[in-house]
């Protein structure tokens, strides 16, 4: 049995469907059919005991704040979501001598990199969140060297309105105007290949720093192009620059990374966009 901490979010409630109710337990900070609560307050120890019937093999911490612009205004919530509870989860884990899988992001990075960033690139974080994502990185890597980390691109998703691609969507069919950086660049991957990829890692027995991201990078202007001929050009695209951009942090401008690493361990092959179904245009 695998124990999900956070299966309401975007990537939890996608990992939780794909690995079955009847192999997966989730938390919530919400009291919910189905779910543990769990908060800062609540140890692994105490759930291990509550369900000594069931013995887990794996821990997967998809709670977070993944917000960028909610962790500048609020960095106490940032660090204690972001860090100190994947943190202490580990810890906790390690002394049942049960593997985690944790969750990075592409934003360790400033975006000013001229190569695809790598799992070995140098980070360099300009945004809070992205900070606290290095911190994670690195006390993992030391601390926890039998867990595994994906560092996650943008997660591209037409089922769910958290995905920034359903956001676009929706938006450019409601507009008849749409702003679209050709300066801000990275390289998304579908959510069904994603949890695929961390299923299959897991059972695997992979272990350390992964990058998970689509092999294209595309440009949030060439996006928005594509997006628009599937709503049927209803949506004139208006180009812009990244500083046209009203943003209380600073965007980095590629974040383009690579997936070679782990398409070479699970033997994958390309990792393209989706795109929208008949479904998604009505």
């Amino acid at each position: 049995m695998i124990l999900l901490i956070g299966g309401d979010g975007l990537l939890g409630k996608k990992l939780r469907e794909f690995i079955g109710k009847e192999k997966c337990i989730y938390t919530s900070r919400r009291e919910s059919e189905g779910s543990i609560y769990f908060d800062e307050k609540i140890s692994i120890k105490e759930i291990f005991d509550k369900y000594q019937h069931i013995q887990f093999k794996r821990i997967i911490v998809c709670a977070a704040i993944s917000d960028v612009a909610e962790c500048e205004k609020n960095k106490d919530a940032c660090w204690k979501t972001n860090v100190l509870l994947p943190k202490r989860v580990q810890e906790e884990a390690a002394k049942y001598n049960i593997p985690c899988t944790v969750f990075s992001s592409e934003y360790v990075f400033d975006g000013l990199n001229k190569k695809l960033y790598t799992e070995l690139s140098n980070k360099s974080p300009e945004t809070f969140y992205g900070k606290s994502k290095a911190f994670l990185e690195k006390l993992t890597l030391k601390k926890h060297p039998e867990n595994l980390i994906f560092r996650i691109s943008k997660l591209a998703s037409f089922d769910d309105n958290r995905s920034f691609i359903n956001r676009m969507y929706n938006e450019m069919a409601a507009k008849r105007e749409y702003r679209a950086a050709n300066d801000q660049i990275f390289s998304p991957i579908d959510i069904k290949d994603a949890v695929r990829i961390i299923e299959s890692a897991q059972e695997q027995g992979l272990k350390g720093l992964f990058n998970l991201c689509g092999n294209i990078s595309i440009s949030r202007l060439e996006l928005a192009n594509i997006l628009n001929t599937h709503i049927g050009k209803a949506c004139n695209i208006k180009t812009c620059d990244i500083e046209d951009m009203q943003c209380c942090y600073k965007i980095p401008p590629d974040l383009s990374m690579d997936s070679t690493k782990i398409r070479s361990a699970l033997k994958l092959k390309e990792l393209e966009l989706p795109t929208p179904t008949n479904e998604d245009e009505k």
